[in-house]
């Protein structure tokens, strides 16, 4: 009996025997709608979608809608087509449902907490300050499978904080499928199987396509000879909801290769919010970065933990010759690396030395034949900006808005070209001395004027032509 699951034919179902769903944005013209809770997980079929929530009742809303365990550890789907769940047991120990875990949670700062440590903070609605804390703001489902069933199910959370004047708040959802090979199909660096990968060029990359990313493993406190591949690739803050830093992602942009970026977003502060941002060590919209002895604070939305870009658009994780580090002063050489304190400057409402802006310059040429090049990336750094100073400059207690800047600069290195002349082709096979005998070849003064190569190559066509009329 056939027991493939074909993909986009079959719907994944939850312990209930109910269709497995993921909000997806309705299409209303405006590239980001409404979220709907209604799109099923068809097998096989990635999706990647962002969906705006709008808030009528938080304190309702919070606990249900905005709930990350609704999506997770609450969860269990179905391993194979038309499972029917046990309503007689409990599904944790059904043998034909699985759990869905975390992968990964990320905190309203940005930052990835240890699960073997503690599990991760539940959604809360929190009476006292009018905030659903610990909010779902980014889900994605990572489902792998053989061609039978669904073998492990993983999802990767990021979380956020949400107050009661907050109208409106954008979420992402992903589902990426993952084929995991079975017994039969040998695993190997010859085949290049070993791990999932997608490729932005072969080898060089493709203008506009995802600029390939990574982190670097830490062995024993040495990089590891392998790379942490990103699946989207490099990718950079976005411009939240509304151009708001608040509802930032860290990870919302991807870089396509060859394309100047420029991204932003604005945080709205008071003359007292702005001080506080300046001067303060524990603040949720800033992260502590130890450079040295010292510690830099870093706005949140400005942080990035990917260190590697690939050489290539077709770079292996599995051979980190293929990638380079995104070099930077503060990372390479942090003993000397010079952190700017922050000051606030009471009288004229300003603060001088907080970072604005993160700029990423890539070096990148041409190589291999002019007629088929081949682009590749040489260099890449990543500096830090503080040069901008945020002045406060209406009435203390209003709000205003301040600027947070992301570039990606792509700078083209005009490659030497050298033109290679290949060599003259040598003679393609040697003969015994005596391969002519019992003939003997005319010394004469007329044949001694010939080039010896020729001679005895029309020599040999007159052999092969009289041995064909013999026969």
């Amino acid at each position: 009996m056939d027991t493939t699951i074909e993909p986009g034919e079959t719907r994944i179902v939850d312990a209930y025997g109910r269709i497995l769903r993921l909000p997806s944005a309705v299409d209303d013209g405006s590239g980001v709608g409404d979220c709907n809770d209604h799109n099923a997980i068809a097998f096989g079929v990635e999706l990647s979608s962002s969906c705006m929530r709008r808030i009528t009742n938080l304190a309702q809303q919070c606990e249900v809608l905005f709930n990350v365990n609704r999506f997770v550890s609450d969860l269990f789907v179905g391993r194979r087509e038309n499972t029917l769940p046990n309503m007689e047991i409990d599904p944790s120990i059904d043998r034909d449902l699985l759990n869905i875990a975390f992968e990964s949670y990320k905190n309203t700062h940005g930052a990835n907490i240890n699960l073997t440590a503690s599990p991760p903070p539940s959604t809360r609605w929190d009476p006292q300050t009018s905030t659903c804390s610990n909010a779902l703001k980014r889900l994605t489902y990572q489902i792998m499978h053989n061609t039978s069933e669904i073998t492990n199910m993983y999802a990767n959370v990021e979380v956020m904080n949400i107050t009661n004047s907050t109208k409106m708040v954008k979420q992402q959802y992903e589902v990426i499928f993952t084929a995991e090979y079975d017994q039969r199909i040998e695993r190997n660096g010859q085949r290049n199987n070993l791990v999932a990968r997608k490729r932005s060029g072969n080898p060089g990359y493709l203008f506009g396509a995802p600029t390939v990313g990574g982190k670097s493993p830490s062995q024993n406190g040495t990089d590891a000879a392998y790379v942490e591949a990103q699946v989207k690739g490099f990718t950079v803050m976005d411009t939240g909801v509304g151009g708001q830093c608040d509802s930032v992602s860290t990870t919302g942009t991807v870089v396509g290769f060859g394309h100047d970026m420029y991204v932003s977003c604005m945080k709205e502060l008071t003359r007292a919010e702005l001080k506080e941002l300046c001067i303060s060590t524990i603040n949720s919209d800033l992260s502590a970065k130890s450079i040295g002895s010292d510690t830099m604070y870093v706005p949140r939305w400005l942080m990035t933990d990917q260190d590697l870009i690939g050489i290539f658009g077709n770079a292996d994780p599995l051979d980190r010759s293929q990638w380079i580090r995104i070099h930077s002063l503060l990372d390479d050489d942090p003993a000397n690396a010079a952190v700017r304190s922050r000051v606030w400057l009471p009288s004229e409402g300003r603060c001088d030395g907080l970072l604005t802006k993160l700029q990423f310059h890539v070096l990148w040429t041409y190589v291999g034949s002019v007629d088929n090049p081949q682009a590749k990336i040489i260099s890449a750094q990543k500096n830090y900006d503080e040069s901008t100073s945020l002045k406060h400059v209406l009435w203390p207690t209003q709000s205003q808005k301040f600027e947070f800047v992301t570039t990606v600069t792509w700078t083209f290195a005009r490659p030497d070209d050298a033109f290679v002349k290949p060599p003259p082709p040598t003679l393609l096979f040697s003969v015994p001395h005596d391969v002519f005998y019992p003939f003997q070849m005319d010394q004469s003064d007329a044949l001694r004027n010939f080039e010896p190569k020729f001679y005895l190559l029309n020599t040999i066509l007159g052999f092969v032509v009289t041995l064909a009329v013999f026969v």
